[in-house]
């Protein structure tokens, strides 16, 4: 696992500005995907790990996508 705190730090602000929680997981969007779209936003790598504790520090709920997959879905609203 690589988790930087400056990545986080970044992931955490865009959290807190784009994402919205809902009560079910949401499996159009995966952890990979969304680092993607708050890495061009932040103009900052973001790792996969880094996003996911992120997310998990702003209190969204996660599933992985299946055992073996480094990726997760969130509690999260469609973008």
């Amino acid at each position: 696992m690589s988790i930087s705190k400056t990545e986080v730090e970044k992931a955490v602000e865009w959290v807190s500005q784009f994402a919205q929680q809902r009560k079910t997981i949401n499996t159009q969007h995966t952890s990979y995907g969304l680092k993607h779209i708050a890495e061009k936003w932040a103009n900052h790598y973001i790792s996969n790990d880094s996003f996911i504790e992120a997310m998990d520090q702003c209190g969204f709920k996660k599933r992985r996508m299946r055992p073996s997959s480094p990726n997760f879905y969130f509690n999260i609203r469609s973008l």
